[in-house]
Parts: C-alpha cells; structure tokens; sequence
C-alpha cells in the first residue's frame, strides 16, 4: 500500500472491528462515522490511485458503510455469529494487506546523475507499420522545480499494460496500476540543448520500450540521450498516434537459431529506420551527436543491439543484457565495444544441454512449435548459440556474470511483483548494472576512463571479465 492507501484502510478495519468486537456492552458506533466512512472513501477516490489491488479495502468500505447505516448499534453477541464475522475481517484484511504487496504501487529510485531527466513520444511512420520511439534526455531544468510539469507515467496505454499482463500469462487488468505509476522524468520537458551521445534501447520479445526505465533514467541523467524502440510486431503492443494498437505476434521466446536470425532481418531494418530519422530530433531542440551512437537492449533486443553493431558503422558500441547472438556474428569479436552480461545459468552449456536431456523429441518438438523437431537438433542450436557468444567476446569485450540474477532481472519487472524478482535484492541489482552500463558506455561513447577495480570492489559478487 502507498502513504496514501493507509488512512481508508485503518479508518475502514478500526470501524468494523469496533462494530463486532465492542469494548464493553451497548457500546455503539455514532452515525456520524458514516458520513466520516464516506467522506474518506471520496478522498481516497478523488485524491489517491484507485486499482484493483484494493478491491478488498474497497468491499471492506461498503460492508462497513451498510453495518453502520443498518444496525449502529451494540454488536452480536452470539459467539457463533461473531466467529465467523471475525474470520471474514481477517481474510479481507490479509487480502487488503497481500494484494498491494504481491502487486505494488512501487517507485523507480532516483537517477544518481546530476541532470534532470525529460521524456516525450513521438509517433514516426516506417513504411507500413507505427514507428514509435521514445525519448529520454537531459532537460535544461526539471519543471517540477519551478512549479511546473508533471511527472511522465510508466506506461500510459491501457492496450499496451493489457498486453504486457497477457505476455506473463496473467488476466488485462492485472498491471492495470502501471498506468498511475510515476517515473523520475519529467513529460515533454524542455531539453538542455547540447550535443549528446545517443543509446538506441531495444525491448525483448513480447515486451515494452519502457521496460528498463531504471536504466535509461540513469543514462539520461549522466547526460545520454537514449532512445526506446517499440518493434511493431513484436513488442507486447504499439499504439499509433491515432489510438490503434498493434500487438505481438510472435512467441515471447526463441523457437530456434534460425527463425531468430530471420526475425532479426525486422529488427535490424526497424533500428536503422530510427538511426535514419535521428537528425530529425534537431527540430525539438535535441541534438544527437551522431558520431557518438551505442545501442542497448534485453534479450532478444540484446541480440538486436549485437547485431547492429556487426552491421550498421554509425553503431559504435552495444550492451547485450542476457540475450543471445542472432543475426550476423563475428568470427573474433566485433571490433569495437562489446558488452555482454549474463544470469550465471545463461552461460552454463552443460546445464542447459543437461535440461535438454530430460526432454523428449516430442516435447521439443511441441515447445518449439515444430520448428526444431528433435532434441538433437536442438542441441545442434544450443551448442550453436554458445559458440556464438564465446566468438563475440573474444578480442578484448567486456563480460558480466550476476549470481543469483534471472533473465528478469535486468528489467523492471523484478520490480513488478516480489513473485517476479530475483532471490537478491532487486535495487542492488539494478544499481550494479547503471554502474557497469555507465562505465560501459562512458568509455565507449564519452572517451573516459573507468575505474574497473572500484567497480569490482563495490559489487565483489558479480563476476567481472575482459576478454582477450
């Protein structure tokens, strides 16, 4: 529950258990508390985030309002009777507490950068599909500070939380919050108007550009202008300037090294799409620096940054957070600054050919939609997939191994739910990767020299390689 949640609820449950269980008998509740019940049901409405996580509270309000307009008076005093309204009380209580909790109202910590951070969408068109990007980018001041502006929202589309709720297998209205929730940028602020290196972010499959917001806001705040690419197609849904949403149509997970090559062709095509238009952004008052470029994303959008990175020379530099290598791929590294971290699980090759053993060929076959038939031709694409990524190290990338972590937790979504989140702490886990994203880029992009050791000093868990 936020600050704001708590005054209805204690308010709510301190009435209904003054009403069945009285301090002493003919003890009776006034009917004043009603229109008292009333006045901070509308308050809450009116002034706080109403959602579907405090539906219990919301019940609990009404059977407290009919309690104190039917009977003010002196509670039951049939000992069965107040059994078992008591047991109602605390299973609505347990829900009203559980629910916020398993689905918070959660807050984003604040970029440790210096700079304010301003954020607008804009709605491009590429060829016969929305292109929508959004950007994250130094302001000049942040509006809020001179009375002004309004915090942007996570993500504002209801068509595009349904969606995102539907890729985790959960019903529409179950991230419905994540509209009401506020980030650290502020919406359409007024941009610095110096020259800045630019991050390209790329999304998972099936998943939002606003996935990493923990990330970028920290990018954005050290003075990156970072731009969020939705795939049409892929991303859980994109919603055009004109209000329609397209959603994913493919699966959320790889079926085999082949289709995820020829997938990349779309994503490839809609990166150098965006990288074409950036000169445009000079109309806004944001001004790319285009000889300064780098690209970043979560697995398949990793394997998206990778691959441009092969394939496009204005892409200096690319940070792959837990993703394969799709696409082209270098026989001995890439040449330029590479970064790949990974959960401990993702680079174990014996691990994952022994889960493969447990399976049958039918089983494989059902789970990769008959695109790779046999458990032998799987094993073929997972031996495949890792010596791509032992080639894309080599010659001096940098490799991140997080203990503990999973694929998830390179995202928001750690943040989304406890039930989503890594074992560890879900902060420290995000500041350890703005570290390295930080350091990363800034000696790629910036010029600057990083204090690796440090890195490793302050974060002794993550295991930390650069590779010959």
């Amino acid at each position: 529950m936020t600050p704001a949640d708590l005054p209805l609820a204690f308010l709510v449950f301190t009435l209904l258990m003054l009403r069945w269980w009285p301090s002493r008998r003919g003890f009776s509740l006034p009917r004043w508390t009603l229109a008292l019940l009333l006045g901070a049901t509308l308050l809450h409405l009116g002034l706080g985030t109403p959602r579907w996580q405090l539906t219990p509270t919301y019940l609990a309000a009404a059977l407290a309002g009919w309690v104190l307009w039917r009977r003010p008076g002196a509670a039951p005093r049939r000992t069965g009777t107040r059994v078992l309204q008591g047991a109602g009380l605390l299973v609505l209580g347990a829900l009203a507490v559980s629910l916020p909790t398993l689905a918070p109202l959660f807050r984003f910590p604040l970029p440790e950068g210096p700079l304010p951070v301003g954020t607008r969408t804009l709605h491009w068109q590429g060829g016969t599909q929305p292109l929508n990007v959004q950007l994250w980018y130094p302001a000049s001041a942040a509006p809020g500070q001179t009375g002004g502006g309004q915090a942007a929202r996570y993500v504002p589309d209801p068509a595009v939380t349904g969606a995102l709720a539907q890729m985790f297998g959960l019903p529409e209205f179950a991230l419905g919050h994540l509209r009401h929730l506020k980030t650290n940028a502020w919406q359409d602020a007024p941009p610095s108007g110096q020259s800045l290196p630019v991050v390209l972010f790329f999304h998972g499959l099936g998943s939002i550009r606003q996935q990493n917001t923990f990330q970028v806001e920290a990018l954005a705040s050290r003075g990156y202008l970072v731009v969020g690419v939705d795939v049409p197609g892929f991303a859980a849904a994109t919603v055009d300037a004109g209000g329609r949403a397209l959603h994913n149509t493919h699966p959320t997970a790889s079926l085999s090294n082949a289709s995820s090559d020829r997938w990349m062709k779309t994503w490839a095509a809609t990166g150098e799409a965006v990288l074409n238009r950036l000169p445009e952004l000079r109309a806004l008052g944001v001004h790319p620096d285009l000889g300064r470029v780098g690209a970043l994303g979560h697995s398949f959008g990793g394997a998206a940054a990778a691959h441009l990175l092969r394939t496009d020379g204005r892409v200096r530099a690319a940070l792959n957070l837990d993703g394969g290598i799709f696409g082209a791929w270098p026989a001995h590294g890439y040449g330029k600054p590479f970064f790949l971290m990974n959960t401990a699980t993702g680079l174990d090759r014996q691990a994952a050919l022994a889960r493969l053993d447990t399976l049958t060929d039918a089983q494989v076959a059902e789970a990769t939609q008959g695109e790779t038939p046999t458990r032998a031709a799987y094993r073929r694409d997972l031996n495949a997939l890792f010596d791509r990524r032992e080639r894309a190290l080599q010659g001096g990338a940098w490799s991140l191994v997080l203990p503990g972590a999973t694929h998830l937790s390179f995202t928001d979504a750690a943040l989304y739910s406890p039930l989503l989140a890594d074992p560890g702490d879900a902060a420290q886990t995000h500041r350890l990767i703005n570290a390295y994203t930080l350091a990363f880029f800034g000696e790629a992009l910036q010029g600057e020299p990083q204090d690796l050791i440090n890195l490793q000093t302050r974060f002794p868990a993550a295991k930390f390689t650069v590779h010959p």
